[in-house]
């Protein structure tokens, strides 16, 4: 989904990943936890339903943010976040299995 040009803007609803298969918004919640609990991603903006209809946004911390409009936040606050060799290697147990 990053193109390049689009960090601040990623989204990771269960609509847009129905295409890829998935089925269990219980599943990408779940992981979309981890991510945010690790630092690996930022959420930008905060989605709403009906009356509004928009979509949680998120940024890869490690890169520069792109997408600048209709954050939840000041973009001057984002603060690029610096992985460690360690951070990046280190495997992880998850449902006692490593990742």
């Amino acid at each position: 989904q990053y193109n390049g040009k689009n960090n601040g803007a990623l989204v990771a609803s269960l609509s847009y990943f129905k295409k890829y298969g998935w089925n269990s918004n219980s599943t990408i919640t779940k992981g979309l936890k981890e991510l945010k609990e690790s630092g690996l991603i930022i959420q930008t903006r905060q989605g709403m339903r009906v009356p509004w209809s928009t979509t949680s946004l998120f940024a890869l911390s490690w890169l520069d943010l792109d997408n600048k409009t209709d954050l939840d936040f000041d973009p001057r606050n984002y603060e690029r976040r610096k992985l460690t060799p360690k951070e990046i290697i280190t495997p992880r147990k998850i449902n006692n299995q490593f990742i």
